[in-house]
């Protein structure tokens, strides 16, 4: 099961917040020097008490940010499979990124390979996935 979250823009007191219990959330960002220009990706799941789990940290060399937040959103599904996640909130400020996992790509689209394997993760029913957008405050 997907939820894709993409809030409104109104005013309100940006913050990290914990996941109920039992679930894990998931901060990604993808990050840029130019675009195109130097980028790289990272990313941190923490528990119900805000305890670190795991993060990554990559650099990905030249290429445009669009790569570097769905190489993060890719990087960090990985990661969440890898230590048994089932319930994952993933929180991205790429209104990009929650626009390209809601729609479907034509082979020839640019990021067709990186949107086509970030979905076929997200839709995996082994687990259960929110998608939100957040501020990058």
């Amino acid at each position: 099961m997907l939820i894709i979250v993409d809030r409104d823009m109104s005013k309100f007191f940006v913050h990290w917040e914990a996941p109920l219990e039992h679930w894990i959330r998931l901060n990604i960002d993808g990050v840029s020097k130019g675009n195109p220009g130097v980028i790289g990706a990272g990313g941190i799941l923490r528990g119900h008490y805000g305890n670190w789990i795991k993060g990554f940290a990559i650099n990905l060399g030249t290429c445009t940010y669009v790569k570097a937040e769905l190489t993060a959103l890719i990087k960090g599904l990985r990661l969440a499979k890898s230590q048994g996640v089932s319930q994952l909130i993933i929180h991205t400020d790429s209104q990009v990124v929650l626009s390209k996992m809601k729609t479907s790509l034509q082979r020839n689209k640019e990021y067709y390979h990186h949107v086509k394997e970030s979905q076929e993760l997200l839709h995996n029913p082994d687990w259960k996935v929110i998608l939100e957008h957040c501020l990058c405050e």
